[in-house]
């Protein structure tokens, strides 16, 4: 049956709006959509350009949440004021590093000075031992001289403006942590409220429980690779001791440094006990240093670290050295030593926010 003229041109005026609603929210999402993409663009635009600056931030986030790691036990056990724990926590730390760095800062100057002279004879006797070999040799033609692959040349060690630009960024960044760290530190709730508002009013509660959760991950992370580092240097010196290696403690102090680092740490830390090795006239040392080394990293990574990520996140160790090797290329040494629990918070937001809220 058809419709008059007048209800027909009723019923495609009234359907007429719907494809303009349809037209409007199509746009709506597609500039939606561009504005995300953008806006992530530019966060990893921001990020690549700033790299520096954001690793030296995130350890200085490292730091805060290893100190009120160590100050909330002590304000909740005691009953002391927040600030008043951080601030004896600090001045703990301090006078425990002034204290310790007085005790052994001689014998571990010494032990280095007698290890600076060690190894260049130890190369020396290496590159010796490389050249009976054909595929030593070739070896050696792809590599730089040894002297030079350790000590560099003599000339630009002697450049005291360059000493003293080294020295000047190494204390600029450790300044920069230190700061970042304890104004973190003294008042975490203010920059956690930040992070939080920054999300719309529904989506607050999830934020608070992912920062909580990000919190936790490195707290607990932090504090066992400090105690994996502090098992691993003693174990280290005593071990080099009874072995008669030159420079035991410090050895251990450069392998309680690179035990930060997991699973590359170790290998590195080795580097220099075996060449000190070579220099001494038995030639099972080497092996022995090795062998050493190798228990002391099995030990460490099926019993220590498992241990402590049974109350964390578990990094999976492909994940861990897929991680580490990115980020090495992309921000040096930086980006090695912060890889790891980078790779933790990484897990903990992908878990959250990608399996549990959208899977």
């Amino acid at each position: 049956m058809n419709d008059p003229p007048t209800i027909r041109r009723k019923r495609d005026t009234d359907a007429r709006p719907t494809g303009d609603r349809f037209d409007r929210e199509f746009v709506k999402h597609t500039f939606v959509v561009v504005a995300i993409v953008l806006s992530v663009a530019t966060v990893l635009g921001l990020i690549w350009y700033a790299a520096d600056v954001f690793l030296l931030i995130f350890a200085g986030v490292l730091l805060a949440v290893f100190l009120r790691g160590l100050s909330d036990p002590l304000s909740k056990n005691t009953g002391i004021n927040a600030g008043w724990s951080l601030t004896i926590v600090v001045l703990g730390l301090c006078v425990l590093i002034g204290v310790g760095g007085w005790l052994i800062a001689g014998q571990v100057a010494a032990q280095f000075d007698q290890l600076a002279e060690s190894v260049p004879s130890s190369m020396a006797k290496l590159e010796q031992y490389l050249r009976q070999y054909a595929w030593g040799r070739k070896l050696l033609e792809r590599a730089p001289l040894a002297n030079q692959l350790i000590l560099g040349r003599t000339d630009v060690l002697t450049r005291v403006t360059g000493a003293f630009s080294t020295l000047l960024g190494i204390a600029t960044t450790v300044g920069i942590v230190l700061f970042v760290g304890i104004y973190l530190a003294v008042d975490p709730g203010l920059y956690r409220r930040g992070l939080v508002r920054l999300n719309p009013l529904n989506k607050r509660s999830r934020a608070e429980e992912v920062c909580d959760a990000v919190g936790h991950t490195l707290r607990w992370w932090l504090l066992g690779r400090l105690f994996s580092m502090v098992v691993v240097g003693i174990a280290t010196t005593v071990g080099l001791w009874l072995l008669g290696i030159p420079a035991p403690i410090a050895l251990g102090f450069i392998t309680f440094l690179l035990v930060f680092i997991p699973y590359l740490g170790p290998i590195l830390a080795a580097v220099p006990a075996l060449l000190s090795a070579l220099s001494l006239p038995d030639a099972m040392e080497p092996v022995y240093v090795g062998l050493l080394y190798l228990g002391i990293e099995l030990l460490e990574g099926y019993l220590l670290t498992p241990f402590v990520q049974a109350r964390t996140v578990g990094l999976p160790p492909a994940f861990t050295l897929t991680a580490q090797v990115l980020m090495g290329v992309l921000m040096g040494i930086p980006g090695i030593m912060l890889a790891t629990p980078l790779a933790a918070v990484a897990l903990v937001l992908v878990k959250m926010l990608y399996v549990e809220d959208i899977l």
